[in-house]
């Protein structure tokens, strides 16, 4: 796994499939039919990957993605398949926690890291 060029090994997506893309909602009418109002979601999905160790080298380096939070970025999956995200830090970004307390922890640290990401739609490619 792939986030811009980031290696993320053993990482995995966990909630892969809870994802439901419809938007939904459900109101009655005055006679009491129920309304039913729904529309199919091309992004938004919440992807969190997980189950993976990385470096305080590696960590810096996401948290400099993170500075830039415009910034559309690539992860590419383990089969290959890519999506088009940005770091959701509504549900926490980039979430590192030290392996072992460490008083001075540096570039060789190990973190559990949790990061949270949404997909969003990728920016159109350059005419050729």
């Amino acid at each position: 796994m792939n986030l811009s060029g980031i290696e993320l090994p053993n990482f995995y997506q966990a909630g892969r499939y809870q994802f439901k893309p419809v938007a939904q909602s459900i109101t009655r009418a005055v006679n009491g039919a129920a309304i039913i109002q729904q529309q199919a979601l091309h992004y938004g999905e919440p992807v969190e990957l997980t189950g993976g160790w990385l470096t305080g080298a590696d960590i810096n380096q996401l948290i400099a993605l993170e500075s830039q939070p415009a910034v559309k970025r690539l992860l590419t999956l383990p089969d290959g398949s890519t999506k088009t995200v940005l770091f959701d830090f509504t549900r926490g970004g980039v979430s590192p926690e030290p392996l072992f307390n460490v008083a001075d922890p540096d570039d060789a640290t190990q973190y559990a890291t949790t990061i949270y990401l949404i997909t969003v739609e990728p920016d159109l490619a350059d005419p050729v």
